[in-house]
């Protein structure tokens, strides 16, 4: 604990010395909301002032503000915000700095190792100035020898300083040694937690969905790494120019207190002109990792979608796009060029005026005779020493504009995580039965890599308090806080204008439409029942039709909070006032949703295009929470969902087949032989797969390929139906999972379905043939309602007939 309070202290003046707005981040004062809005804003809306920019709970917040109040929100906030200013930003600095606390002290706090490494290298750090100190006494000694011709000093010298090298370079070794291990080791534990929080609650997904950061896989892969390395470069750093300072200092006044001086004044004199001249680096810095990531994702693009490019013959139009990139990229980086010639103007001059400044100030001394040629030459290493250590930000000032730009971009993912885990943890129950102390418990173990309290985590996600500069919130407990925290989040409207559309409007939480006082709303609420309206039921009801506000209505669309998900052990598919919007809030899907799916009946969504059928299974698989209402549903290792284009993991062909039930997945790890494997393989029509990729049917199993390349959709298909029969989940959920397959095929994975007992299952797909595997079909409209029809088939011809309904 002590020694990583040493090392953030240490990083405090180096990393934070100079702050300024980066361009390419949002800041506080270049969002304006309108008046009317501003009294209304939810406690999740407030700024996050701890981030020193608005943290927008849900994207479309910005939607709501009129067109000349969010001028500079979002891609024009970029190109509006300035690159710089000349003033120290004080309040930035702390911020800044409290981020990388957050970052770097669980690694110093949690890993024994961490505390031995630190002290290790601490260690090595003041032998080695103190070898540094030696060898200036020794250079002193060997020029005085010299200019008075004295041999026998002088060789007792050379004795005295082949000895110090002997002991100085082990020390040099083991000290870089141990710093590059120490810095090995905090990536890798940085870069675990980062990850194990990148998968946690999916995070991954939400993050992309919402489009919250860019470039994750730099940010996990480059800038983890980066933070740790350079924040180990610039802690011993200031380690070591601490300690000269104090030791030099001391022979420096020893010699010539005005020398002293001199360096003083120059030293400062450095600093401001290059905090002048360089302020504009940290931003361009910034600019260029987001502008180089956004290069690599698009060459990795092309490279992934190769094919379908081929095709369509449009790598011209691709490769106008990479340039694009390219261009921007090479742009903004001549703009880090001149930028940085402005700066080496002064630095180059800088670096040469050290060289004649001792002696001038000196020299006097040296022509009265009143000090020997070795005190000029010890004069000279103690100058240069103490230079160097009061020129920290003159000789390394591109290296910390970079480092400040890393923090930034790694603290705002680490952020962005930390808040979509706790949103999850906040609509989500492992049960009805859930006490608060198990919420709590539950709360604090996912708090993640900050190692803040849980009210603080909380607090700060959803934005209830500045705990920098605000008082603190009242003492609550864990369960107090969260229930808060999910009955404020985001009291949003999606309301009918007089143009037909649909346009978001704050709610005041005393005038929300769950107490149907909303100017506005003249219909039952979103979330609460209608009267009429009664569930649905999958089975042999007869058909049942959502209501539909009256054309022209200005009615409440829906309150956007979140959807709340439960997972019940025994529960098969249970969707109660369901109402779903993307996540970025622009679209109303669907509204009023309740259905309740039972064991082993078989569901169809269709609808036209755009209706959202896989929005909603999104929805009942938890990764699209923007609405209202609930959904319960079997616990993750009973439902199984296959997509339209099979996800094969980099692994074996078994791995395929029992994915994800896998060391390290969701679940128990499946215990499967290699004869049942291969008998799935036969069902699934894919019977000669294992002898293409080996020389026996068990090695086969095995073997490791690309198989996305290596396999057509329809075998990825194929395989994906094989993959359900190994996992025998309770409930299915296929999302267009036999488009790519012929009709016979595609009837011949429907009815390996039938091998799994009890399996409740549920389609999307617009194929006529799918009537005939299914028993209900739910009808999703355009104008977001729906209709529960039951589906009587009783022969190809019928189904055929029916096609015109589909």
């Amino acid at each position: 604990m002590a020694m990583g309070g040493v090392l953030l202290l240490l990083l405090l003046p180096c990393a934070c010395a100079f702050h300024v707005p980066l361009g390419g981040l949002p800041r506080a004062s270049t969002l304006s909301f309108s008046p009317q809005l501003q009294p209304s804003l939810p406690l999740s809306l407030r700024q996050n002032s701890l981030r020193g920019h608005r943290n927008l709970h849900l994207s479309s917040l910005r939607a709501q503000l009129k067109p000349e109040d969010r001028a500079t929100s979002g891609a024009a906030a970029a190109a509006a915000a300035p690159a710089g200013r000349g003033d120290l930003d004080w309040v930035g600095i702390q911020k800044q700095f409290s981020t990388f606390a957050r970052i770097a002290a669980p690694y110093f706090r949690e890993e024994k190792t961490a505390k031995v490494l630190i002290a290790i290298v601490v260690g090595l750090t003041l032998i080695n100035s103190a070898v540094s100190v030696q060898f200036s006494y020794l250079s002193r000694d060997f020029w005085t020898a010299l200019n008075q011709k004295n041999p026998e000093e002088f060789n007792f010298v050379l004795q005295k300083f082949t000895l110090a090298l002997l002991a100085g370079v082990p020390i040099s070794v083991s000290y870089k040694y141990y710093r590059d291990k120490l810095a090995l080791q905090w990536r890798g534990w940085l870069s675990q937690r980062v990850l194990d929080m990148f998968q946690t609650d999916r995070a991954y997904y939400l993050l992309e969905a919402r489009k919250e950061v860019d470039n994750p896989d730099q940010r996990v892969a480059e800038d983890v790494r980066a933070f740790t390395r350079v924040s180990l470069d610039f802690s011993i750093t200031l380690l070591k120019a601490v300690i000269d300072l104090a030791s030099f200092s001391t022979i420096l006044l020893s010699i010539y207190p005005e020398l002293f001086g001199a360096i003083i004044v120059y030293a400062s004199f450095g600093t401001f002109c290059t905090v002048a001249i360089g302020n504009k680096l940290v931003g361009i810095n910034f600019e260029q990792l987001q502008r180089e990531a956004d290069f690599r994702f698009s060459l990795m693009r092309m490279r992934e979608n190769a094919e379908s490019i081929a095709f369509y013959g449009g790598e011209g139009i691709e490769m106008g796009e990479i340039k694009k990139r390219l261009d921007l990229s090479l742009n903004n980086f001549w703009s880090l060029i001149r930028a940085q010639r402005n700066l080496e103007f002064f630095t180059v001059a800088y670096s040469y005026m050290v060289q004649v400044i001792p002696g001038a100030v000196i020299s006097p001394l040296f022509f009265a005779g009143k000090i020997e040629l070795g005190v000029v030459s010890q004069s000279y290493g103690a100058f240069n020493h103490i230079l160097n250590d009061l020129s920290i930000i003159v000789r390394q000032f591109e290296d910390i504009s970079s480092f400040s730009a890393g923090i930034d971009r790694l603290g705002e993912f680490v952020d962005k995580m930390e808040e979509s885990r706790i949103r999850q943890l906040s609509v989500q129950r492992v049960n009805n039965e859930t006490s608060a102390a198990e919420a709590k418990a539950r709360a604090n173990e996912m708090i993640g890599i900050s190692n803040v309290t849980w009210r603080e985590a909380v607090a700060q996600a959803f934005g209830f308090s500045d705990t920098l500069t605000n008082p603190p919130l009242p003492l609550e407990s864990g369960a107090e806080l969260l229930a808060r925290a999910g009955k404020e989040i985001m009291p949003l409207a999606l309301v009918n204008d007089a143009g037909g559309g649909l346009r978001p409007r704050v709610v005041a939480p005393e005038h929300g439409a769950e107490h149907g006082s909303s100017a506005e709303h003249t219909g039952a609420a979103v979330g609460g029942k209608r009267d009429d309206q009664a569930e649905a039921h999958v089975g042999p009801d007869k058909a049942v039709v959502s209501p539909k506000q009256p054309p022209g209505a200005t009615a409440l669309a829906c309150e956007i909070g979140e959807i709340e998900s439960s997972v019940e052990p025994g529960a098969v598919l249970n969707i109660k006032d369901l109402t779903l919007v993307t996540p970025d809030c622009s679209r109303l899907l669907v509204e009023g949703l309740s259905l309740d799916v039972k064991e082993g009946q078989h569901l169809l969504i269709v609808g036209d295009s755009g209706t959202g059928k896989s929005s909603l299974l999104r929805a009942v698989a938890g990764l699209w929470t923007a609405g209202s209402g609930c959904v319960t549903r079997p616990p993750p290792g009973e439902t199984f969902f296959l997509p339209q284009r099979p996800y094969c993991t980099l692994g074996t062909l078994r791995e395929q087949l029992l994915y994800p039930r896998l060391p390290g997945g969701r679940g128990d790890v499946l215990q499967v032989t290699d004869t049942e494997l291969l008998d799935v393989l036969q069902k699934v029509r894919l019977p000669k797969l294992a002898q293409m990729v080996g020389e026996d049917g068990g090695g086969a199993l095995d073997c490791v390929r690309d198989w996305t390349s290596m396999l057509s959709l329809g075998e990825q298909q194929r395989l994906a139906f094989g993959r359900l029969l190994v996992n025998k989940p309770s409930l299915a959920i296929l999302d267009e999972a036999s488009s790519a397959l012929d009709l016979d095929s595609e009837k011949a994975m429907y009815g390996l379905l039938d091998e799994i007992p009890g399996l409740t299952y549920i389609s999307v797909g617009h194929r006529p043939s799918l009537l005939n595997y299914h028993d209900s079909k739910l009808r999703l409209l355009s104008d977001h309602g729906f209709r529960l029809e039951k589906i009587e088939v009783e022969d190809p011809e019928a189904v055929m007939a029916a096609s015109s309904s589909m």
